[in-house]
């Protein structure tokens, strides 16, 4: 079974506003099929809209029916989901459905639509899970962000009804093209499917694969808005540290806003916690999250004969995965039982023990002397071992004191931005004065400070002490003997 986690678009560059209210205090119940808002200008009838964006995870998407400019009433096709407070944001979203794609390479273009899919994006700071009981390790998968209610051009309506087969009989195909992705949408909005155009001829869309309803004439056919195809990449970062978890534990009471008061966008969180993990396995030489290794080992006659004693590169190490055994001149290699293996997994060091009633009762002699035919006379010989592992922490199992040194070290990124913008972009100070009357706001903001460097200063002394111990406990004793 494979768990896919698929983050929302980034949405951080598109027009902004927000929830109105005639006193700017309550909420906006669950199903209202109308929400008022601050500033309609940029958005558009037909426009996808992420009410409460970043800000918790009830937030949602709506689409937009009519907009009166005067009012800034804004109608939505259907009604919302979910109770809203008044000044939540809302950000114009271009996508809010995802196509998911398998295949057995990482080539996109030899990947195929899965079953279930599109499905529904979640817009808030989680992701969009997808589950693939049939998914393997080996398996590929890429994914593709659809806006379900506009066209990137071709648009149409059935001549016909349909009810089973490949075949749609349309009006017109002016402005599709083979490869397109559509949208077949019923007539009253109750149900839609996503296919790919196959081929086309006058009034006939051939799909790549047959609907599973029926749909009436004048069902409506148009060519989807899509985002590029994209590889996907299992991200284990937020097993490590989450964007919410960061926020909570380590930015509690700042201001996370830029200078409209809009959140900045969850990339930059997001960017900011890949960046801290990645430096600090280089710091202490641990991988932190769960990694894929391969190593070349030499063979030492003393650690052969101590049941095969072999010392890892990376440590902690969560299992081994393959171990064989390869002669310069061998076709084939040989390969060991994983059950052989007592794994020291905080030190990444292991023993190959055989097991009775194995292969070892023929080639095991005395003293875990097993396979002498293949090394016999030789003390040493170089990249015999063949060893493959996966290296790090179980998700889930990270220390508490290596999450803290992540948390603050991911502070440092995104708290420089929004330390100048304290105060405005640049200023130390500022005042006005009118009829004799006069305000002056002071700044912590200058040529060498900005408006959280007391935090990142205080979290930059604790990393100079909690780092070096880090290090002396994880590789303190690297040590060879010649």
């Amino acid at each position: 079974m494979r768990i896919l986690k698929i983050p929302f678009c980034d949405i951080a560059f598109y027009e902004k506003t927000r929830l109105s209210g005639e006193m700017e205090v309550g909420t906006i119940s669950a199903g209202s099929s109308s929400i008022k808002v601050r500033n309609p200008a940029g958005i558009s009838v037909g426009d996808l809209l992420v009410i409460e964006a970043f800000e918790s995870e009830d937030a949602e998407i709506v689409k937009v029916r009519n907009i009166d400019r005067e009012t800034k009433v804004v109608d939505l096709n259907g009604q919302t989901y979910l109770d809203h407070s008044i000044g939540v944001v809302i950000i114009r979203a271009p996508y809010d459905k995802v196509k998911i794609y398998k295949g057995s390479t990482d080539d996109i273009s030899q990947h195929t639509e899965m079953g279930g899919s599109p499905v529904n994006l979640r817009p808030d700071n989680a992701y969009t899970v997808f589950v693939d009981n049939a998914g393997g390790i080996s398996d590929f998968y890429s994914y593709k962000y659809v806006n379900s209610i506009a066209s990137a051009g071709g648009n149409t309506t059935l001549s016909a009804e349909y009810s089973s087969g490949l075949s749609l009989s349309v009006v017109s195909i002016a402005g599709f093209t083979v490869g397109d992705d559509i949208v077949i949408v019923n007539t009253d909005g109750s149900k839609e499917a996503h296919r790919k155009i196959a081929s086309l001829s006058s009034g006939t869309i051939v799909m790549d694969s047959a609907l599973s309803d029926g749909y009436p004439v004048g069902a409506i056919v148009r060519e989807a808005v899509v985002g590029e195809q994209t590889l996907y990449r299992d991200s284990d970062y937020d097993s490590i540290l989450t964007v919410k978890s960061l926020k909570e534990h380590f930015m509690f009471g700042l201001d996370l806003t830029d200078d409209d008061g809009y959140p900045f966008p969850n990339s930059m969180f997001e960017f900011a916690i890949r960046a801290a993990v990645d430096s600090l396995e280089k710091t202490l030489q641990v991988m932190l999250k769960p990694t894929e290794m391969f190593e070349y080992h030499d063979f030492f006659a003393q650690d052969y004969r101590d049941f095969a004693f072999i010392q890892l590169n990376h440590w902690p190490v969560i299992n081994v995965t393959k171990i064989q055994v390869k002669y310069p001149t061998a076709v084939t290699p040989i390969e060991f039982p994983l059950e052989w293996v007592q794994l020291r997994k905080e030190r990444g060091n292991f023993h190959l023990v055989p097991t009775a009633g194995s292969i070892s009762t023929i080639l095991m002699g005395r003293g875990g002397d097993y396979l002498t035919f293949v090394w016999r006379g030789f003390d040493f010989m170089p990249n015999l071992w063949h060893i493959w592992y996966t290296a790090g922490f179980e998700k889930g199992k990270v220390p508490n004191d290596v999450v803290g040194i992540v948390g603050k070290m991911a502070c440092f990124y995104p708290l420089n931005i929004a330390g100048d913008l304290v105060g405005g972009i640049a200023i130390a100070s500022k005042s006005i004065g009118i009829d004799g009357l006069s305000q002056s706001i002071n700044t912590t903001s200058s040529a060498e400070n900005a408006g959280y460097s007391a935090r990142l200063r205080q979290y930059e002394r604790e990393l100079r002490i909690e780092v070096p111990r880090l290090q002396q406990y994880y590789k303190a004793f690297r040590m060879a003997v010649m």
